[in-house]
């Protein structure tokens, strides 16, 4: 589920999103579409265990957000592939999780 916080976050990104992918975010059908390929990639990563917290503090998932949406753009049935580069992000995005509870105690 998207909190209000994440939902303004995605907000706040879907300008460089939309860009990235090629639509034009004027016309309100390219921005209710955009925005619910964006919120499906930011559901995914959390259902992936990225954490919220990071996602609101992390740019890379600006990054894993623009490959999530440029793959579900064009769909065809039976073609459908994820990303290496999507996964790999979201990879980074869990460790960056691991590695801020190993440095935590450090920092204390």
């Amino acid at each position: 589920m998207i909190t209000p916080a994440l939902n303004t976050k995605i907000q706040e990104y879907l300008p460089i999103i939309a860009y990235a992918v090629g639509y034009d975010i004027s016309d309100t059908q390219a921005k209710d579409f955009v925005t619910a390929v964006v919120t499906a990639g930011a559901e995914d990563m959390i259902r992936s265990g990225v954490p919220e917290q990071t996602m609101l503090e992390s740019r890379i998932v600006v990054s894993a957000l623009i490959i999530f949406t440029n793959d579900n753009l064009n769909m065809s049935a039976g073609k459908y592939t994820v990303s290496p580069m999507y996964l790999a992000n979201v990879d980074k995005l869990r460790e960056q999780v691991t590695m801020t509870e190993e440095t935590e105690p450090l920092l204390a």
